[in-house]
């Protein structure tokens, strides 16, 4: 433990001494050797030793990257060890780079990695599935710090060894682990991989760590989030096997039916569905929306995602993932993939059917003479606004959907009603009474225009506002006082009121809570 403190210490003499000429390099050899022992490394040791390699490649980064690209049996050695989490964090570093720098520069110190086998050997050790290695007591443990340094790699971006992950050759080599016979583990695996590949990146920071620091690591001003050719390429790899994934969408053992609260639910989601819905999110957001008529068409995407939704009403988790697939498709506003939508996956129909209550018959409530409100349902209603919204600019679906009986009286009955009960500015009481003059028409905006649907009568009157009789003088002038600390307590009562209400009109349909 002393050792360890002085070789981590911030004395720059001591590091210069130990890693400088040709008896740094004879230090380094000496510290690399401690990975010569057969495994299982003694867990404390294994710690000491990860925190000082980690402290001499933070200082040092030349030397020792020199070394290992010198000697590429140490890279062999480190993957060998990978079951243990203390190797793992050097290896970490050794991909993450500078982090600091990174958020500021496009370089990150890791370019070095692309001369050498690590990213071969560590997608290695994520795709063995060998009878093997699953009899391995350790193999839990090496796969899933595969993963975090295969996910490491890929947060990196754009960098020289994340476009290395992105080649076809890796991807295929992923993507031959994505089988119905393939253990729960090994398909969560590469799950995690190719979402984290998938996912944009973020811009590089121009602010200064002192002003990212006082904003408490969050930028103050808007990321832009891109999305590079390789992740455009890798998501084409992916779109042939979206069917597949759909089909495994079906509950295996250990996603049987369990109690709640509430009642006992068929099945529950499992880790391993919630991860082939996320990762088909990723796919449908970046891939161009014609390559998307071909989800809609060919597989069962949709009717799964909403069968899965009526299953599990409470699951916030699940009504998000799904959410994300929905909107991906609809937000892209191409009239063959709507049109898709409508006719082949009836998507107007499951909205329509479904219940605002929970389904008995789906779900075996535990107090049955009390009807439970489904959760999913502020899912369904923003689903419907935004097909409406998007009818509403297209005459071709606007009278598709307005010849469906079923969806026009779901609209009338239900959809009108609940839109009227989610537009604050139509609440009885609750707000003050001034409110109106400064919303102006901004609560309407809110509310789906549904004059396709003439002669209905439906939508939210404009004339709702006015029952506060905010023209009133009598009001203002009574008693012949004007009590300047009332006006400013109102002042802030509608600052409040406003902030409040705006949050909620600018959270997007993502970010809402079923």
């Amino acid at each position: 433990q002393r050792v360890c403190e002085i070789f981590c210490c911030e004395v720059e003499d001591i590091i210069g001494s130990l890693v400088s000429d040709e008896e740094g390099s004879a230090f380094l050899g000496y510290l690399f050797s401690f990975l010569d022992q057969e495994a299982p490394l003694e867990s404390v040791l294994a710690g000491y030793y990860s925190r000082v390699m980690v402290s001499i490649y933070q200082r040092r980064p030349t030397e020792v990257s020199d070394f290992i690209q010198a000697h590429p049996d140490v890279l062999v050695k480190l993957v060998r060890h990978l079951y243990s989490y203390s190797v793992t964090e050097f290896v970490l570093r050794l991909i993450n780079g500078d982090e600091q720098n990174a958020l500021y520069q496009k370089e990150q110190g890791n370019e070095w990695l692309v001369n050498t086998s690590l990213l071969d050997y560590l997608v290695e050790k994520v795709t063995a599935t060998g009878e093997g290695e699953s009899k391995d007591s350790l193999h839990h443990h090496v796969l899933t710090n595969a993963v975090s340094c295969v996910v490491g790699v890929a947060s990196t971006g754009p960098s020289a060894i994340a476009a290395m992950l992105q080649e076809e050759k890796v991807v295929q080599q992923l993507l031959r682990v994505i089988s119905k016979d393939s253990a729960p583990p090994s398909l969560i695996a590469v799950m995690d991989i190719l979402t984290a590949m998938l996912q944009p990146r973020p811009a590089k920071h121009s602010l200064s760590p002192d002003v990212m620091i006082s904003y408490g690591g969050f930028s103050p001003v808007a990321v832009e989030e891109t999305v590079d050719q390789g992740m455009v390429d890798c998501a084409h790899l992916l779109l042939d096997k979206v069917a597949e994934l759909c089909l495994m969408l079906k509950p295996v053992q250990g996603e049987d039916s369990f109690e709640s609260s509430y009642g006992k639910i068929p099945s529950r989601l499992g880790m391993r569905r919630w991860k082939i819905l996320d990762l088909i999110s990723k796919v449908v957001n970046i891939v161009e929306p014609e390559r998307c008529v071909r989800i809609v068409q060919e597989t069962n995407l949709i009717q799964t995602c909403f069968s899965l939704v009526y299953e599990m009403p409470f699951n916030s988790i699940l009504h998000n993932v799904v959410q994300n697939i929905v909107f991906s498709l609809l937000v892209t506003e191409n009239k063959e993939v709507i049109m898709a939508l409508i006719d082949s996956c009836k998507i107007h129909h499951l909205l329509s059917a479904a219940p605002a209550e929970i389904d008995s018959s789906m779900v075996e409530l535990t107090k049955k003479s009390k009807p439970l409100r489904a959760g999913y349902f502020g899912l369904v209603t923003t689903i419907a606004n935004q097909i409406l919204s998007l009818s509403a600019t297209d005459t071709q679906i606007e009278k598709k959907l307005e010849d469906d009986l079923q969806w026009t009286s779901w609209v009338v009955d239900v959809l009108v009603v609940q839109n009227k009960l989610e537009d604050p500015t139509s609440w009885e009481c609750g707000r003050p009474s001034r409110v109106n003059d400064i919303l102006g028409d901004m609560g309407s905006s809110s509310t789906v225009d549904l004059s396709l649907y003439s002669g209905l009568s439906v939508g939210v009157s404009s004339n709702d506002n006015d029952r506060y009789d905010d023209n009133n003088d009598d009001f203002d002038d009574m008693n012949g006082l004007d009590d300047d600390d009332d006006d400013d307590e109102d002042d802030e009562e509608v600052t409040r009121w406003l902030f409040l209400a705006c949050r909620g009109k600018k959270e997007s349909p993502s970010s809402s809570s079923c």
